[in-house]
């Protein structure tokens, strides 16, 4: 009988800060070693919710009230400029530079 866990791939989070802007000080806690294959589908068709899903674990995001909003099931309620500011620093922080055909 052997003593040699089975290997699982771990799963890495890291948190993800805005640092300027009108939304600078905002996070997300997010998975950044998904699948090659979720990330391709993710980047074709970035859809929010499967975002939210698949790769959000928490943030400090607040709604106009300063309640706090659930990543599993509100990510509907933030605005677009948000999302694309967390998107954006999410590639970057998976894609070194090169692998992003000189975006930023």
């Amino acid at each position: 009988m052997s003593d040699v866990k089975p290997r699982k791939m771990p799963v890495e989070i890291r948190r993800i800060e805005i640092q300027e802007g009108p939304y600078a000080g905002w996070w997300a806690e997010m998975r950044v070693n998904p699948s090659q294959r979720e990330i391709n589908e993710l980047i074709v068709d970035p859809d929010p919710e499967v975002i939210s899903a698949a790769l959000i674990t928490q943030w400090n995001f607040v709604d106009d009230k300063g309640e706090s909003l659930d990543p599993h099931t509100q990510i509907q309620e933030i605005p677009p400029g948000l999302f694309r500011a967390l998107w954006r620093l999410y590639l970057y922080e998976v894609y070194h530079p090169f692998w992003l055909n000189g975006e930023s």
